[in-house]
């Protein structure tokens, strides 16, 4: 099992091969992870979804 840096976070794999992008009501697109990403940081940071 390899180790991973500090603050490093890796997805697992059965996210890894998802390709929808989630559309935003400006017309943008995200992908998979970045929605993941900013998800958590929200929790963490207000502790809160919203």
């Amino acid at each position: 099992m390899e180790k991973t840096p500090s603050g490093v976070v890796s997805l697992p794999s059965w996210m890894t091969s998802v390709k929808k992008l989630y559309n935003t009501r400006s017309g943008g697109q995200y992908r998979p992870e970045d929605v993941a990403l900013v998800f958590a940081l929200s929790l963490r940071t207000h502790n809160s979804a919203d």
